[in-house]
């Protein structure tokens, strides 16, 4: 996954969590993730035209932030 700009996932919302994990684990910085239909459960994205796009630096940043927050 290191080598895509864009994952795109279409009308699969119970495997979310799954792709969200991978996506953060191995993409790159700048990557973009888009949903047709439906949002990644915590995480913060922009919604056009029922289409869901997150950045996965925006994610991790927000990741990390969260984490640093519980200890």
């Amino acid at each position: 996954m290191t080598k895509v700009d864009v994952v795109t996932v279409s009308r699969v919302p119970s495997i979310m969590e799954r792709v969200a994990a991978k996506v953060l684990e191995e993409a790159n910085d700048g990557c973009v993730v888009c949903c047709n239909g439906f949002e990644i459960p915590g995480w913060k994205g922009m919604e056009a035209g029922g289409v869901w796009f997150y950045d996965v630096s925006e994610q991790r940043l927000h990741t990390n932030y969260n984490m640093l927050k519980k200890h």
